[in-house]
């Protein structure tokens, strides 16, 4: 009898210096520990073991010749995963591949190599097979994801005909649709939009509410990736709340992207996600959330928790004066960027920390 050893599936080097950071630290801390208690009780019983960790070195998730299913092991595309249960932006496809990437299980390659540790412990001979074919067959096709929404050739200059091109623009999963181009101002407005919506933002597009409020049902405020002039989103003395259960989902995806609340509020039941930046796209950087005197909030009982992302690549986070206040992730926010500071700030984690980047 022989008992194999867990190896780390995200120990991996990569030729441009990237080690996968943290998973690799927190992957070979926690198996450390396991193979530690199995190889003493197999010690005590008299049982052989195969450790794997040695073999499996530099064969983890996204290495060349990959023993595992993963493909990746960088921090920052798992946390640009963004999966909320309200949103359609991902079908259940997607979300499937998404978990795939960092799959930790032995493909075809991985189990013979594991066959083959067992074999030279008991002294037999080698198995019939190769550690050099990953064994996965053709690549599997990308997972359909919705394509962007028709939204109204008209460009809403007001919350009131934000709200009303809403209600007009509807998809399949019933959320209605708006796109703002060039520069949107609301002032000392109070707006509720009574559907779910997605607010597109055009290149270059500034959205800016200043002493106003506006309340709405499930939120999405995005952009296109790829665009070569940055959007922002500014909020100034100004409220977004969320009218019942309700999400907020804030996906700037290019370099100049800017996020930016200034005494002002944003309370939704399900979530408040906030993203400036990469959105786990390889090439993209930057982005940048500020958040000053403010307060975000999400308690409901179903919350997916309060989240503001820069690019961990070149973005930059700045928080002051803010209260986070939320119910999920032992009560606390995640708040990341390349350079992150937080000052005076309440309800997020200890250290306002980077992401490493790497190989996406």
């Amino acid at each position: 009898m022989v008992i194999t050893l867990y190896n780390n599936p995200y120990d991996v080097n990569f030729p441009d210096g990237f080690d996968c950071g943290d998973l690799k630290s927190i992957g070979g801390t926690v198996v450390n520990v396991i193979d530690g208690s199995l190889y003493a009780k197999a010690q005590a019983s008299g049982i052989m073991t195969a450790d794997l960790r040695g073999p499996f070195t530099s064969h983890g998730a996204g290495a060349s010749n990959n023993w595992t299913f993963g493909t990746h092991c960088d921090d920052d595309s798992i946390l640009w995963s963004w999966r909320l249960g309200w949103s359609p932006q991902c079908s259940n496809a997607c979300q499937q591949e998404d978990e795939s990437k960092f799959d930790p299980h032995p493909n075809n390659a991985g189990t013979c190599a594991i066959a083959q540790a067992i074999a030279t412990r008991l002294g037999d001979p080698q198995p019939n097979c190769s550690t050099t074919n990953p064994g996965f067959g053709p690549a599997p096709a990308a997972a359909s994801r919705p394509s962007p929404q028709t939204v109204a050739s008209s460009n809403p200059t007001t919350l009131s005909e934000l709200a009303a091109a809403c209600a007009q623009n509807k998809d399949l999963h019933g959320f209605g649709s708006a796109m703002v181009s060039g520069k949107f101002l609301a002032s000392h407005e109070t707006v509720s939009i009574s559907e779910p919506c997605v607010i597109t933002l055009a290149n270059g597009a500034t959205v800016r509410l200043e002493n106003s409020g506006l309340t709405a049902h499930n939120l999405i405020i995005r952009d296109d990736e790829g665009l070569p002039n940055g959007v922002s989103l500014e909020l100034e003395n100004s409220t977004l709340n969320g009218n019942g259960d309700a999400g907020l989902f804030v996906r700037l995806r290019n370099p100049g992207d800017r996020i930016k609340v200034n005494h002002s509020t944003l309370d939704f039941n399900l979530s408040v996600w906030l993203g400036a930046g990469s959105g786990g796209v390889a090439q993209a950087s930057g982005g940048v959330i500020e958040i000053n005197n403010s307060t975000i909030r999400s308690v409901g009982s179903d919350t997916q928790g309060i989240q503001a992302l820069a690019s961990a690549a070149s973005g930059s986070a700045r928080f002051n004066n803010d209260r986070f206040e939320t119910s999920y992730l032992d009560g606390v926010a995640l708040l990341f960027a390349h350079s992150c500071r937080q000052n005076q700030v309440t309800g997020s984690i200890h250290t306002c920390a980077p992401v490493r980047t790497g190989p996406v």
